[in-house]
């Protein structure tokens, strides 16, 4: 990583990883309320473009920098489908990022 941050520039990235984690939350749950019925009826996945992997893998390693224990499985590339990610998956994967992070504050307080 070879960056030193001090202890307030390692809480500001730790929170504002988190802050662009929870949006991303709230954008996903919003459009899969808004598809549900639909894609229920038809026995699909919500797809999203891979570009929103990217950002939370941004924000993975912006928590890592900050020092949370993230692990880098979270970094591993998307699983594609018709050259998109499930929407699904994606939020589980932040919710979980989100509870480890909220649970151990470790180092980065």
């Amino acid at each position: 990583m070879g960056e030193s941050l001090n202890d307030q520039e390692r809480a500001k990235l730790k929170a504002d990883a988190i802050k662009r984690l929870r949006n991303q939350v709230a954008d996903l749950e919003r459009s899969l309320e808004l598809h549900r019925e639909r894609l229920e009826q038809r026995g699909e996945r919500l797809l999203k473009p891979p570009i929103l992997r990217e950002l939370f893998a941004d924000a993975v390693r912006d928590l890592r920098r900050a020092g949370a224990d993230v692990s880098d499985w979270y970094l591993r590339p998307p699983h594609l489908d018709k050259g998109q990610i499930d929407a699904s998956t994606l939020l589980s994967d932040i919710k979980c990022v989100l509870s480890e992070v909220e649970q151990n504050p470790s180092r980065t307080g």
